[in-house]
């Protein structure tokens, strides 16, 4: 498995508990993520700016690779745990 399964098996994961926990949701994810609006990549760089791509989509500014939508409430250690 990549390093971008890794982290959207992880980030499903973390939707998942928002949304059992009763969390409001928006577009699929918990509105809390957007109200701190930091973005995390493939390759564990984390930014509160993305390009968007027509062709991949969100990415980060620093390596071009796919962007997500950060969880509220993590730290970046634990973050870069799940993109080693």
């Amino acid at each position: 498995m990549g390093k971008q399964e890794i982290l959207e098996e992880w980030l499903n994961v973390k939707i998942k508990e928002a949304k059992d926990n009763g969390e409001e949701m928006f577009l699929g994810v918990p509105d809390a993520w957007y109200e701190q609006a930091l973005h995390c990549c493939n390759n564990g760089h984390i930014n509160d700016m993305y390009l968007k791509s027509e062709i991949k989509g969100s990415v980060c500014l620093t390596c071009r690779e796919p962007s997500h939508i950060f969880p509220t409430g993590v730290t970046d250690e634990e973050f870069k745990k799940i993109t080693k």
